[in-house]
């Protein structure tokens, strides 16, 4: 993706995945980890306090996770915006 355009679209698929690839990629499959099975697996083999660190870490995904679709909303926001101020314009240019 290039850096200096940002109203440039990029369309091309291979594009698209290598930013994926090298942005969100990993974050989003560690957080797709289940990882409160996990917890309870080394409960079982190890003391209280180690598992609970594990839990934390997991937790610490899904907030970042959650932050990328915050982005995304206020991305799709910035959309509707973008739409009203052009149908504004539009019934500016007519009159």
């Amino acid at each position: 993706m290039q850096q200096d355009n940002a109203e440039q679209v990029i369309l091309d698929p291979k594009l698209i995945a290598k930013h994926y690839l090298r942005t969100w990629f990993f974050l989003d499959l560690i957080s797709s980890i289940p990882l409160d099975y996990i917890f309870l697996i080394f409960n079982q083999f190890q003391d209280f306090s180690e598992s609970f660190q594990i839990l934390h870490a997991g937790r610490a995904l899904r907030i970042l996770r959650l932050a990328k679709l915050l982005s995304l909303v206020r991305l799709l926001r910035l959309s509707r915006l973008v739409r009203y101020v052009s149908q504004w314009e539009e019934v500016y240019l007519f009159n």
